[in-house]
């Protein structure tokens, strides 16, 4: 599912339809009006010392819904009892938000329920990180700035799992007639250095016979005497031969290469 909101232009004329609710909690506010403000000034103001915000969420909208007061319209309409109890003001709040949210529903013609009202820091807007950039409305009564209105959009996700509807990138088809014959040849390896070994024997022992060996201590391999020793680049078998001293160092003449066509036993397919 994915989450459209509303373009800037409606939803600021949804927050200015708002004002006639708003009128009548202002000090002065028979002649409020209501009008974009730029998010850095917005910002400026609620960091002013006695700003409080009230916020509700707007279900149906994916949206918070929040109203920002300067000190006097604040202490007017959050008015705490002497117990410090926050429950008696929301209870003032709350009835503003289903109004300022039927208002908001009807001008974008989505239908919203708003969730009961919860008192925040203004730093919960300043410093907004989650969601997308908010959108203010500036609430002035005499050319003085005494509240804002704020919409904050939940961050827009798409979840769909519809492979119909992705995207499919086409590759221009590969020019095989740029690989020359001699990027191909086996020539590039040759200066790579790799490991070999030389393979005597094998054989398994139980991890108390290992702690058991001592200088002088015998381990039967699993090969003859005189067998062909094995001769592995990597890891993988590629020849047979036997052991030589020469100028008394071991070395191993090979007898028998192993082709492309051997398995790891040395027998051909």
């Amino acid at each position: 599912m994915t989450v459209t909101h509303p373009d800037i232009e409606t939803s600021l004329s949804a927050l200015q339809s708002c004002g006639g609710i708003l009128q009548s909690i202002l000090p002065g506010g028979d002649q409020a009006i209501i009008e974009p403000i730029e998010s850095t000034d917005a910002r400026t103001i609620l960091a002013q010392e006695g700003w409080r915000a009230i916020s509700s969420r707007l279900v149906g909208l994916d949206a918070t819904l929040i109203f920002a007061m300067s000190p006097e319209p604040a202490s007017v309409l959050l008015n705490q009892s002497d117990d410090g109890n926050d429950d008696n003001s929301m209870s003032s709040v709350n009835p503003l938000f289903n109004q300022l949210g039927n208002m908001i529903g009807e001008s974008l013609n989505v239908q919203i329920s708003v969730t009961e009202s919860k008192e925040i820091a203004c730093e919960q807007v300043t410093n907004n990180q989650l969601n997308e950039e908010p959108l203010f409305a500036a609430l002035k009564v005499d050319d003085q700035i005494a509240a804002l209105l704020i919409v904050m959009y939940d961050a827009e996700i798409d979840d769909s799992s519809d492979s119909a509807d992705m995207a499919i990138h086409e590759f221009a088809p590969l020019d095989t007639n740029t690989v020359t014959p001699a990027i191909r040849s086996l020539e590039l390896l040759s200066e790579v250095e790799m490991g070999v070994t030389a393979e005597l024997g094998r054989t398994r022992l139980l991890v108390k016979d290992i702690l058991a060996l001592t200088p002088g201590s015998v381990i039967e391999l699993d090969r003859a005497a005189g067998s062909p020793i094995d001769v592995l680049v990597n890891g993988t078998l590629i020849a047979r031969g036997e052991v030589v001293v020469i100028d008394e160092e071991f070395g191993i003449r090979i007898s028998e290469i192993i082709g492309y066509e051997s398995d790891s036993k040395g027998h051909h397919r």
